[in-house]
Protein backbone atom coordinates (compact mmCIF):
# COMPACT_ATOMS: atom_id res chain seq x y z
CA UNK A 1 0.00 0.00 0.00
CA UNK A 2 0.88 3.67 -0.88
CA UNK A 3 0.81 6.49 1.75
CA UNK A 4 1.38 8.95 -0.56
CA UNK A 5 0.88 10.32 -4.51
CA UNK A 6 2.90 11.85 -7.15
CA UNK A 7 1.34 15.00 -6.28
CA UNK A 8 1.74 15.32 -2.52
CA UNK A 9 -1.81 15.04 -1.58
CA UNK A 10 -1.28 12.74 1.02
CA UNK A 11 1.99 14.14 2.60
CA UNK A 12 0.00 17.08 2.91
CA UNK A 13 -3.39 15.53 4.98
CA UNK A 14 -1.11 13.44 6.88
CA UNK A 15 1.31 16.64 7.97
CA UNK A 16 -1.99 18.57 8.09
CA UNK A 17 -3.46 15.83 10.57
CA UNK A 18 -0.50 15.55 12.82
CA UNK A 19 -0.71 19.53 13.05
CA UNK A 20 -4.02 20.00 14.41
CA UNK A 21 -3.73 17.16 16.64
CA UNK A 22 -0.89 18.92 18.60
CA UNK A 23 -0.03 21.59 19.66
CA UNK A 24 3.98 21.54 19.92
CA UNK A 25 6.48 22.40 17.69
CA UNK A 26 6.61 20.27 14.73
CA UNK A 27 9.88 18.87 12.75
CA UNK A 28 9.41 17.57 9.17
CA UNK A 29 12.30 15.00 7.81
CA UNK A 30 13.25 15.39 3.74
CA UNK A 31 14.89 11.56 3.68
CA UNK A 32 14.07 10.14 0.51
CA UNK A 33 16.56 8.17 0.75
CA UNK A 34 14.92 5.66 3.39
CA UNK A 35 11.26 6.72 2.77
CA UNK A 36 11.11 6.87 -0.96
CA UNK A 37 9.41 10.48 -0.87
CA UNK A 38 11.73 13.17 -2.27
CA UNK A 39 9.63 16.00 -1.17
CA UNK A 40 9.37 19.01 -3.43
CA UNK A 41 10.44 22.68 -2.45
CA UNK A 42 7.19 23.79 -3.02
CA UNK A 43 5.50 20.75 -0.51
CA UNK A 44 7.92 22.41 1.94
CA UNK A 45 7.25 25.89 1.45
CA UNK A 46 3.46 24.77 1.54
CA UNK A 47 3.74 23.39 5.01
CA UNK A 48 5.41 26.15 6.11
CA UNK A 49 2.99 28.07 5.10
CA UNK A 50 -0.17 26.48 6.46
CA UNK A 51 0.45 25.04 9.14
CA UNK A 52 1.94 27.17 12.03
CA UNK A 53 3.51 24.62 14.68
CA UNK A 54 5.43 23.30 11.55
CA UNK A 55 9.19 24.95 13.14
CA UNK A 56 11.86 22.54 12.17
CA UNK A 57 13.09 20.65 8.85
CA UNK A 58 15.70 17.44 9.15
CA UNK A 59 16.86 17.84 4.89
CA UNK A 60 18.42 14.59 4.19
CA UNK A 61 18.28 14.53 0.38
CA UNK A 62 21.00 14.54 -2.23
CA UNK A 63 22.34 18.09 -2.67
CA UNK A 64 21.00 19.38 0.71
CA UNK A 65 22.78 22.64 0.76
CA UNK A 66 20.72 23.93 -2.48
CA UNK A 67 18.01 23.25 -1.35
CA UNK A 68 18.57 24.59 2.22
CA UNK A 69 19.41 28.07 0.35
CA UNK A 70 16.40 28.33 -1.38
CA UNK A 71 14.10 27.19 1.63
CA UNK A 72 16.14 29.95 3.23
CA UNK A 73 15.36 33.04 0.69
CA UNK A 74 12.01 32.13 -0.25
CA UNK A 75 10.87 31.97 3.71
CA UNK A 76 13.28 35.04 4.51
CA UNK A 77 15.63 32.92 7.45
CA UNK A 78 12.26 32.08 9.81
Amino acid sequence: MEYYDSTDRMPRRIAAGVTLAVMVPVMIQDNPRSTGINMSLDFIIDIYNRIPQFRYLKVECPAPIRKIRQINEITKGA
